[in-house]
């Protein structure tokens, strides 16, 4: 699939009620980016094809395997040696062996994951993803600036809980409706203030 098609996919999924829960599970659990990594070692149960595209997908412990095995080592070896003959005859491209390029075809794409998920994406789906995501922000879509501002505030509340500033789970909420636009409740500016204060104190013993 080119991008435009996985795009117009993503998209279409969206569309529909079933699709768009499904794409809003993708979304809380990619982003923000650095909750996706790809894939190293197989997890039991884990179905390595990308949800979006249909596309097979492997690890990083895959790869491994191919490279240690006899034929990954000489395919290796010779690619490296076709490699290191252009640059003495000072050529600025080379071409690679058979059997680099037969190895190569036997490797599946790397899978995307996240914790949360038991999804995968193929790299040039979790770009498509990534760009379905940022544009329906600046359209001011309703539905997926409060998903990133939920996530944002899960994640604010995450680190503040660990450096002391968030320390109640009256805090915690007062935050969570504050960062994704909720109404705010009886008791949530009291809590706010606390937090503040702290963020006040905080800084003064660094200063």
């Amino acid at each position: 699939m080119t991008d435009q098609e996985i795009y117009k996919k993503i998209e279409d999924t969206y569309k529909s009620e079933k699709g768009k829960g499904f794409i809003t599970h993708l979304l809380r659990s990619f982003f923000p980016a650095g909750k996706a990594n790809y894939a190293f070692f197989k997890e039991e149960g884990m179905v390595y094809k990308c949800c979006i595209t249909g596309t097979k997908l492997g690890t990083k412990e895959d790869i491994f395997a191919v490279l240690q095995s006899e034929e990954g080592r000489k395919a290796y070896m010779d690619d490296f040696m076709s490699m290191v003959k252009a640059t003495a005859n000072n050529e600025k491209e080379y071409t690679h062996c058979d059997e680099f390029l037969a190895l190569r075809d036997k490797v599946k794409p790397l899978a995307v994951v996240a914790e949360k998920s038991n999804k995968c994406l193929s790299a040039e789906a979790y770009k498509q993803l990534q760009n379905f995501f940022v544009n329906e922000l600046f359209r001011d879509n309703k539905h997926i600036n409060w998903i990133a501002n939920n996530e944002r505030a899960k994640e604010t509340i995450k680190f503040a809980k660990k450096d002391g500033i968030v320390k109640t789970k009256r805090e915690e909420r007062a935050v969570h409706r504050k960062m994704e636009h909720s109404t705010t409740k009886l008791g949530d500016l009291t809590a706010l203030q606390e937090i503040r204060k702290r963020i006040e104190e905080s800084e003064k013993l660094k200063n």
